[in-house]
């Protein structure tokens, strides 16, 4: 297992520069053998003897007969290597060839230079300690019984006779045999320990590897690392929720980011081959829900002699900050209502009343035509229009603080229920439900609630074409819970809560109907004032309302989708004897 990192040199790449290293390494003890040798030979160390002799195979010091045959294999395994430079299987086979080879080579050489006697026996723990470094644990276990099982051949052919300066058929003394006996097993003891702790310090560079792998994988930001070609060889679970999309090891980039709403996201990582500040970037959430804001930063990956390698890019969530931005943007767009309201409003209002009046008073002479008293009805019902969206005005420019006190809900739906009856239009068939349960009770000015709830009506109302119904109901729920059904750009408005806040017990109001519904855009927009979708309306109505529930300490949540209707839901804290 390799870490996300480590993961831009793909696993068929580490092989291979193990298996390189491996002949580097062959032929580095070659020559390091054969000075050994020279310096031996120029002390007079290394000269045949009773106790030591020497086998010279091809006439040759047996040092330099077995560097010339790690030489002439070592060509032809750097040969080998380059035709399979495709395949982790055959590279990892090759390797293992190649150690092979070593040991027996390593063991002829000990064999040929004095037996366990030989200056050489160290390099045999050199190619276990390779072994596990380059292939694994077992491996490394693999090589040290080759070894044991050489070495104890070559015992054998001492006792036997069959041995540089023995006489065959003439086994060695028995005391020989036991002094060389022991010593063969803590030799082939040593191997299997050497073997041991480089399994274990590949276990626990593993180990290493995986708490990595554990950690980045638990990151609250989104991590993806690419390769130079593009493909994905790490993703976290937060960049898979973040884009929303499935981001398999080794898969391409490209083809996981297919979605059109991730074409901004995928041209950003694929064409940067440098690094690049955080940018921001929308993608689409689930269908009808809200957009996401992204930023997305990287940094490029570059080899030791510049060339790019891959990219580590990392994805945090911008939404909260986008909906704080936007709640920012909307409380100073109302300030700026509020004060334009209150400098216009008594301007306005004063003549708007001497012109309803001129106009009821010319509709009272008998003098006037037909045509003349229709016009005074239009001066008249369009009066009253405007007077509504002065008081509208005022209302949201200046609101009266609540006198809070003990609501009973169900009464209060009741006579809101009972006006928006009264504002039926001819034609209409629209059934008004009462669906909250008795006893709801919540702590509330109860003339600002019904005021509330009426606005909430008129505009269900104007979503029903012919027939539908308009259903009022009440739950309990807690303030986080109600908070956690939001979606983020109004969960955000809340986020200075304290936690203290969150578990305040209190009731969810619930004014539903089965209208036109809204689209996304105009959902996000729902609140704003003077962002109304009805020709007569004045586009304050939910603005009010949201700000009454602020001014309660509670808290407003739309939910619509075209063709299914609308939910708009009112939370407000029980009372405090409770």
């Amino acid at each position: 297992m390799t870490t996300p990192l480590a993961g831009l040199v793909e696993e068929e790449e580490r092989l291979e520069g193990g298996a390189k290293a491996l002949a580097v390494l062959r032929l580095a003890l070659a020559v390091l053998a054969i000075g050994v040798t020279l310096a031996l030979t120029l002390t007079g160390s290394a000269a045949d003897s009773a106790d030591r002799p020497l086998i010279k195979p091809f006439g040759l010091h047996p040092v330099y007969a077995i560097a010339v045959l790690a030489c002439a294999f070592d060509v032809v395994y750097m040969f080998a290597l380059r035709r399979l430079r495709s395949g982790t299987a055959w590279i990892a086979a090759l390797a293992a060839i190649g150690i092979a080879v070593d040991v027996t080579l390593t063991s002829a050489l000990i064999y040929l230079s004095g037996g366990y006697a030989s200056p050489y026996l160290p390099l045999m723990f050199v190619w276990v300690i390779a072994t596990g470094t380059v292939l694994s644990g077992r491996a490394a276990f693999a090589a040290a019984s080759l070894a044991v099982v050489f070495l104890s051949a070559a015992s054998l052919l001492k006792h036997f006779g069959v041995y540089p300066g023995g006489v065959p058929g003439r086994p060695e003394e028995s005391a020989e045999l036991w002094r060389a006996g022991g010593f063969h097993l803590a030799q082939a003891g040593a191997f299997f320990l050497v073997a041991a702790l480089t399994g274990a310090l590949s276990k626990r560079l593993a180990a290493a590897r995986l708490l990595a792998d554990e950690v980045l994988a638990s990151l609250n930001e989104g991590l993806l690392v690419l390769d130079g070609r593009g493909r994905i060889t790490f993703s976290n679970r937060e960049a898979e929720r973040l884009l929303d999309a499935r981001l398999a090891t080794g898969d391409y980039l490209a083809r996981a980011l297919s979605r059109p709403d991730l074409a901004p996201v995928k041209a950003l990582l694929l064409e940067s081959k440098e690094r690049f500040d955080p940018q921001r970037v929308e993608v689409s959430g689930p269908p009808a829900g809200p957009r996401s804001a992204l930023a997305v930063s990287g940094t490029a990956v570059r080899d030791s002699r510049g060339g790019f390698r891959g990219l580590i890019a990392v994805i945090s969530d911008r939404s909260v900050e986008k909906a704080l931005e936007a709640a920012t943007r909307l409380a100073e767009q109302r300030r700026r209502v509020g004060e334009l309201a209150m400098s216009i409003a008594h301007e306005i209002r004063n003549p708007l009343a001497a012109i309803r009046g001129a106009a009821q008073e010319i509709a009272r002479e008998r003098a006037i035509s037909s045509t003349g008293r229709e016009l005074a009805g239009v001066v008249v019902s369009e009066s009253d229009r405007l007077d509504r969206i002065v008081t509208d005005f005022l209302t949201f420019a200046r609101p009266r603080p609540p006198i809070l006190g003990r609501t009973d809900l169900r009464a209060l739906a009741g006579e809101a229920l009972e006006l928006l009856g009264r504002s039926l239009g001819p034609g209409k068939k629209v059934a008004l439900l009462n669906d909250v349960p008795a006893e709801s009770v919540c702590q509330a000015d109860a003339d600002q609630l019904r005021q509330a709830l009426l606005n909430l009506g008129l505009n269900s109302l104007a979503a029903i074409n012919a027939s539908g119904r308009i259903r009022i109901s009440a739950r309990d729920a807690t303030l986080g819970g109600f908070l956690a059904g939001m979606a983020p750009g109004r969960r955000a408005r809340h986020a200075s809560l304290p936690p203290s806040e969150l578990t305040r017990p209190g009731i969810c109001l619930e004014v539903a109907d089965d209208g036109v519904g809204m689209d996304l855009e105009t959902l996000e927009r729902a609140g704003e004032p003077f962002f109304t979708t009805r020709p007569d309306g004045t586009g304050l109505g939910l603005a009010i309302v949201e700000r009454m529930a602020a001014s309660h300490g509670g808290a407003v949540n739309l939910a619509s989708a075209p063709g299914q209707g609308t939910a708009v839901s009112l939370w407000l804290g029980r009372p405090q004897e409770e």
